[in-house]
Parts: C-alpha cells; structure tokens; sequence
C-alpha cells in the first residue's frame, strides 16, 4: 500500500520552495532615516556633507561595521540612533584610552547602551516653557550656562553658538556627576536635560557625550540655525584639531558616523586584544553573516545554485515519502489471541510449559489427572477422595496388588508436595521428581484402563 505524504509534511514542503525562491532573489537595502545615504527630510545626508566640509573629506567616515581594530584614541565615533546595543567593555576601553563618542538616541537601543554608564532617561516637561508652532512635541532647547567667577558665563564647546535649538519628540537624560549641556524648560515643571556630557573617572580621560534626540540632525531640522551650529560644534568635538596645530589627515582624529542598525568586529585594547574578545568577535562576526544573508539573500549564479539545490532536496524527500511502501497492520480485533490468554486446557498447557513456571504446578496436574482418570475409567461422574479412590480400585480389580501398592504412594507423595505448594515452598519439588512421577502416573492410568476393559470379558 503506498502512503501519500501527510498535510504537515505537505506545508514543510511548500515551506522549503517558498525559501528556495527567497534565496534566488536579491533585496536592494534601502536608506532609511538618520542614513547618511538618504537624501530625504528625515535622512542625515546634509551632516555627512557638513562634517566633510568642516574636517575634510578623509575625516569623516560613514560605515555600517564598526572595526574597533581600525579606532585610534583621537578617534570618535557618532552613533545614531542605534537598533542594537553595541559592545560596552570595548566602548570603555575605547573611552578610557582617550577616545570620544556621541551617542544621540530616543527610543532605540541606546539606553542599553547608556546604561552602562549610569546615564537614565527621564520625560520632558508635558508643557514645555518655549515650543516652535505651539507643538508640544516640537520643544525648544536652550544651552547650559554657568558663571564664572569674573569671567562671563562657561558653556559646552557643542553649543557655544547655539542660543535656540529646535527639537522633535524628545526623550531627557538624567546623570548625578556629567554635566548638563542642554535643558529644556517648562511650565510650572522643572527643567528637562537633553544632552550630557562628562569625562570618566579613570586616567586617560574619554569624553562621552549623550542626547536624547537623535531628530535634531537630520536634514529638515538643519535648515534652523541653532541646529545647523550645534552639528558643527558637535563635529568639531567629536573630532578636534590637536592644539589647532596643521597636521596631516592621517594624524588628525577621524569621525565615524554609525546609524541605524549597524555592526561591530575586533577587538579594542590597545592593538592587544584578549581571548574573551576574540572570541565575542568570532560569534559577533557569525551572527552578522547570517543576518546579511537573510535579509539580502543570494544573488547571481550563487543563488540559482542554491535555489537549485533547495529544490532537488525537496524533490528527493518528497518521492521517498510518496513512493514508501508500508507493511499493513492487521486490525487489533482480528489477531490471534495468544495461547495462554485463551484459557482453559489449552492454557493451563501454556502455563505448566512456561520456563517460569515451578515443577510442584506440574505434579499438582498430575495428580488431578491421577484421581479424575481413575474415577471416569471406575464409571464415576466426579472425584473421590484418595482413601475412598483405593479402596474402589481394591474392589475392582483393576489393578493388581503391586499396582495398587504404587497406587497408593503416589497418592501419598504426591499429597505431600500438595502441602509444600501451601507452605510457599514450591520450589523444593525438582524436575526429575516431575519427570518421574509422569512415568508413574501414565503406567497408572493405562494398567487401569486395561484392567476395567478386561473386566467385563473376564
């Protein structure tokens, strides 16, 4: 009988192809917003161009892996909105040999990523003091100012010339020791802190630098000036000039640019790095590999072969399914009831036979068999006691004085190992016992037989 394949293997089958033509096809990655290759409203496009403007067009890089092997300490890295908490242990070593990060971030993975540094996110103020178009979510920021004793006001190198900064949804920062750089004031509220920005406490100093609105950079809030000039001192921050001295693009700092959902390898420790990073490098590396394949797939002669293999596979399992030959089962009804299920002479045969089965079982049958085979041959309908059984068979003659002799013991061995069976101790009756004692009571019986058959000729 040939069985046709199942409806869920039929799924898993259809499954397979539906992958198969997914790995044929190639995805075109697309920008997406805070992307510096996306030209629209919400892209980064016209920060990537200013940061080129300010530092040189060598300076400033924008990538989606970030190689902590390629940093230098005078290095910094922007991070934009990210989707994915990047490596914290290699983000301190980085800081602490002197490098510098931005991290501008809302509602992505940057919290994960601020946290490490003990940086919470707070809500702004419901009823913001100043607002562009009396919207709420569109608060206006304004610079940290701090006297100085004699010397005017201190503020942030990012905002020393900003006086309004425009915002859109913002989310606040809240840190004990970094200090504030940009608030944002409300109503009967008290302030909000948008960006941060501080040192660490360990010797070589990084500065890290924290905002809650990545929404400020991208290309139709730069057309504000305050925003335009916070992007150009962040740059600048991010990526000074040592002493304001003319050195060469390879000795001055770089500015990496990171958005979005990108990726990071190496290691970063001091150009040593050790076995636990490399071995989170390797897994990191692994991970990214997959996830680029998933979702670009194969494309060219890469993908028709893979396709093309997918498919045979399917093709192979589903024939070997479809062409299986399966041994038909006989319905529980219609089996054979075994021999010692069926009861009767039959199963007491099965039982006695049995290797489990103790010997004293078998010479208790043949003691039955004994008295009711006398008694049927004697012309009596049941049973009868074994002194009332020698004494008919005294009276018939059937059996000889000899006989009747054997008779006799039989019954009376046979009656003790009857009571051995009722002491528990049916295992002290052996098999040559058995074996014997089945001699006798053959002889027996057939002497018996011979002797009533003779009887009535006589």
């Amino acid at each position: 009988m040939v069985a046709w394949p199942s409806l869920k293997m039929t799924r898993l089958a259809i499954f397979l192809c539906v992958i198969a033509a997914f790995l044929g096809s190639a995805r075109r990655a697309l920008a997406g917003p805070f992307e510096v290759r996306d030209t629209g409203w919400e892209g980064c496009s016209e920060l990537f161009e200013l940061a080129r403007a300010e530092l040189g067009e060598s300076r400033v890089l924008a990538l989606s892996e970030l190689d902590w092997k390629e940093l230098r300490p005078e290095d910094g890295l922007l991070i934009l909105h990210p989707k994915r908490a990047i490596s914290s242990d290699r983000l301190s070593k980085f800081l602490r040999a002197g490098g510098r990060v931005a991290i501008i971030d809302d509602f992505g993975a940057g919290s994960r990523i601020l946290e490490r540094f003990g940086i919470e996110r707070v809500r702004i103020p419901s009823r913001p003091l100043a607002t562009l178009r009396r919207n709420a979510d569109l608060a206006i920021a304004e610079p940290v100012r701090e006297p100085m004793e004699g010397r005017g006001e201190r503020v942030h190198p990012t905002v020393e010339n900003v006086e309004r900064l425009v915002t859109n949804h913002p989310t606040g920062l809240h840190h004990p020791k970094m200090g504030p750089v940009l608030r944002i004031r409300g109503i009967d509220e008290a302030e909000v802190v948008l960006a941060l920005a501080g040192e660490l406490d360990e010797a070589p100093l990084g500065k890290l630098f924290a905002m809650g609105d990545p929404s400020v950079l991208i290309n139709q809030m730069l057309r504000y000036p305050g925003n335009r000039a916070f992007a150009t001192g962040l740059i600048h921050y991010l990526a000074p000039d040592a002493g304001g001295e003319k050195r060469d693009a390879g000795a001055q700092g770089r500015l990496w640019v990171l958005a979005n959902d990108f990726s990071e390898t190496g290691v970063y420790d001091g150009g040593m790095g050790d076995l636990a990073d490399e071995l989170d490098d390797r897994i990191e590396t692994a991970t990214r590999e997959l996830r680029r394949l998933l979702q670009g797939g194969f494309s060219g002669l890469v993908g028709v072969i893979a396709a093309a293999l997918v498919a045979l596979g399917v093709g192979l399992w589903t024939t070997s399914v479809a062409s299986r030959i399966y041994q038909r089962k006989i319905p529980s009804f219609a089996r054979p009831v075994t021999t010692l299920a069926q009861g009767g002479a039959a199963g007491r045969a099965a039982v006695l036979s049995a290797h489990s089965t103790p010997y004293a079982l078998v010479v208790l049958e043949l003691k039955s068999a004994l008295e009711e085979g006398i008694a049927h041959e004697l012309g009596f309908a049941a049973n009868l006691p074994p002194p009332q059984l020698l004494k008919e068979v005294a009276e018939s003659g059937a059996l000889d004085e000899r006989r009747q002799r054997t008779l006799k013991s039989v019954l009376l061995e046979m009656a003790t190992f009857e009571t051995l069976v009722t002491a528990g101790q049916s295992r002290v009756v052996r098999k040559s016992d058995t074996t014997r004692l089945a001699g006798i009571v053959f002889n027996l019986l057939q002497a018996v037989r011979a002797g009533v058959r003779e009887r009535p000729a006589a």
